[in-house]
This record gives C-alpha cells, structure tokens and sequence, in this order.
C-alpha cells in the first residue's frame, strides 16, 4: 500500500469484476490515522503528516460515501472532507458515469445504459473494507444529494445491508414494495419547494404537480409517506407508542401551490393545496401514526427535523424538512448547511452500537465507551467498535449478518 497523506484527496480507480469496467473514485483518511503516538481525546495532529498503516489504537472508523447529484461530479460533495476529518471518518467519493447515477428511477446516461451503479458500490466498499484493517462492512454510512440521494435508496432496496444509515438529500427511490427490512437508520432532507422531484412525488397523475426532472415513477410517493414506510418496515419503528405529536406547523408556498405539514388528531398530516388562490380545496397526500418529535428548528433558515421517538426503533430514523431550499441548486456547499449536524448523526449511530455515547471534550464530541465489569468484554477504539486486548490495543467485532425479508405487502396495506 503507498503512503497516503490525511486530510487530503486522493484519486483512485477500481476495476469492476463483472463488467471489467474501469471507475473512478476518490478517498480521504481523517488525521486521526496520522497522528503517532497515543491519541488523547480532542488532541489534534500535525498537518501533513502520512498513514503509517499503524491503527491499532485507533480501532475501526466509519466509512462514509458521499455521492453527487446528477449533471453534477465528486468535487461538488468534497464540501464534506473538513467535516468529516473533524469526525474522524474515513470519506469516499465515487465518480458518476458521465455526471449520473443509475438509481433505478435515474438518471441520465448511466440509467440510459443501464450501468450496474450498485454493483459499482458494493465493490467498491469490499475493495476499501479488504484493503484497510480500520474499515469494517458493518460500520459503512451514506450520504446522497439529488441522484446521489436516488442511488442511496435505490442501493438499499438491491442490497439492505450496503450501509448501517444513510442520510437522503433532495431525493428518495419511489420502488417502495421492492424495499427490505435492513434495520437502517435515515437522516432524510427534503425542501417542500423543491420543484425538479417534488414532495408528492413523480409519476404520470394529472392531479399531482408535475416533477421538473426526469424521475418519472409508476405511482406518486409522498416524502410522508416514503418517510412512514421506511421508519415503520426497514427501521422497525413502531406506531403504536402514545405520542402528543410535534408543535410546529410547516409549510411552503412555491409556483401558485401550497405544501403543508402539521399534526393533528393524533396524527402528522401532510397536505398539498394546487392552487393558493382557491384555499378551500386541499388534498389530504398521506396521514402517518408515526410518533414524531421536533428535534431541530431553526425558524430563519426554514428548517425543522422531526425525529421518530418509538423506542422499538432499531437505529434513528429522522426527517428534515425545509421551506426554501428548492433542490440545493445551483451551488450545494452554499445552499446546505446541515453538515455538522449530519455528522453528529453518523456518529452517534456508529457510537451507540456498543452503548457508547457521544460527549463534548475541548472543541469536539468524542464516543465515550461503556464501563463494564471486570468479568465482561470491553469495548474501546474511536467509536467503540472493537474488543479491547490487555496490551490496550483493538480487535474488530464480529458482526452476524442480518437476516432480510421483503415488505412489498406493507407497501399495499398502507396504499388501502
């Protein structure tokens, strides 16, 4: 293996066995893998310093995808490296074919052609999780903006297990009865004004605002409802758990419509109005019984996320919704401003599977882990991932891989 400098780009290719189809990517390892010595929470290495290939206590990192949206290319997400090296992530950047993903429901010419994008990934993780002793198969996340956010979703539903949690941007696959229980947590971002795939979805009914963009859909999937679905079936979340709802009232006005979302008769109601000028018709798009929880607010930016609070569920299942923000156009670095708290989300998930918890020490939240007794396995590393061995250094666990069973009989349960 070359020396691999930290906090810096690094383009790389990976050939792909089935096709022998050559693709690009580009990796970056956080300075955490840099630093010599012993590593102190909230201490910071020196710049320019090399991977040794020593990482042993270090433990195993998170490795994070992030991929473009479409008619975009890898450097539009490169916004994320400084966040992510403060994280102490390792972050992969894959290069769409041609500025495209295909994402089953697009796009462009990597749909066109019909490129295998999932096998492209799912190699791609094999190849970085062989290669790097601190990455496991286990403790992979994914972030996705537009077709990025497609390709996602669209990865889930062909391989559950492809990421522990991904975090959706502006797009969501419409495939709902093709999905599978993969105990996955989402952070799901979504702007009601969005015009190029809108929040009632994409498809062929004339009663629905039609969609700007080229995903085109056999049936219209609201972000409710996609949301709903998810969090009840894939994240086992459940609805029976007595909740007094959330306060806020959302809504966003765009191109002579109406998009609202607000709770009410122990339920979060999700309506859309075609035409303002006419406010006494309104279609009710989706009702969910989902116990949901204001987590985040920020009135200026337009921005409130509500957060499933069933305690069934098996990760975090959380959805953020803006008024303003259309589909992050043109220039997504200016248009996002979520990162830290996508971030945050990545790694308290990572965190928790060994019951540890993130705490504030100096500038930055680290994972503290569980104290256990003398007579039981403890578990150390960055994210308390890895068994700890009596020299103070780690092992990775060993993770059993889950077991799937389709839901395409709950996607029509709750279309009845």
């Amino acid at each position: 293996m070359s020396s691999l400098k930290c906090s810096s780009l690094h383009t790389r290719t990976i050939t792909l066995p089935n096709s022998n189809e050559s693709r690009v990517y580009h990796l970056v390892l956080p300075r955490i893998l840099c630093h010599s010595g012993i590593r102190r929470l909230g201490e910071v290495s020196a710049e320019n310093e090399h991977f040794d290939g020593s990482y042993k206590r270090v433990g195993t990192l998170p490795l994070v995808f992030a991929l473009h949206a479409f008619e975009e290319d890898a450097k539009s997400m490169e916004v994320f490296i400084p966040f992510a090296d403060k994280s102490n992530f390792v972050l992969v950047l894959p290069e769409g074919k041609d500025s495209s993903f295909n994402a089953g429901d697009c796009c462009g010419a990597a749909k066109q052609n019909d490129i295998n994008d999932v096998e492209y990934l799912a190699h791609l993780k094999k190849e970085l999780t062989q290669e790097f002793d601190f990455l496991h198969k286990s403790l992979t996340y994914g972030i996705g903006w537009n077709n990025g956010a497609f390709m996602l979703t669209y990865a889930m539903q062909e391989v559950p297990n492809m990421f522990k949690a991904i975090v959706p941007i502006a797009g969501y696959t419409h495939r709902l009865q093709e999905m599978a229980n993969a105990d996955a947590g989402m952070m799901l971002h979504y702007s009601l004004d969005d015009t190029q795939t809108r929040p009632s979805g994409c498809c062929d009914n004339p009663n629905l605002p039609e969609c700007n963009g080229e995903v085109m859909s056999d049936w219209c999937v609201s972000i409710l409802q996609f949301f709903d679905l998810w969090a009840t079936e894939v994240d086992q979340c459940s609805i029976n758990d007595a909740t007094i709802g959330f306060d806020n009232h959302i809504v966003s006005s765009n191109d002579g419509m109406e998009y609202s979302l607000s709770y009410r008769d122990n339920a979060t109601v999700f309506e859309l109005t075609p035409d303002t000028n006419n406010p006494e018709k309104i279609d009710k798009l989706f009702q969910s019984k989902l116990p949901l929880s204001t987590t985040y607010h920020d009135e200026e930016k337009g921005v409130t996320c509500l957060t499933v609070t069933s305690p069934s569920c098996v990760s975090n299942s959380t959805l953020c919704l803006y008024t303003k923000q259309g589909d992050f156009r043109p220039n997504f670095a200016e248009s996002f401003f979520m990162y830290d708290e996508v971030m945050n989300y990545i790694a308290a998930d990572a965190c928790q599977m060994n019951n540890g918890e993130m705490v504030a020490a100096q500038k930055n939240r680290v994972c503290a882990c569980e104290i256990t007794p003398d007579d039981e396995l403890a578990y150390g590393g960055t994210f308390c991932f890895d068994a700890l061995n009596e020299d103070g250094t780690f092992r990775p666990r060993e993770i059993p891989p889950p077991s799937f069973q389709s839901f395409s009989s709950a996607m029509k349960r709750k279309n009845q």
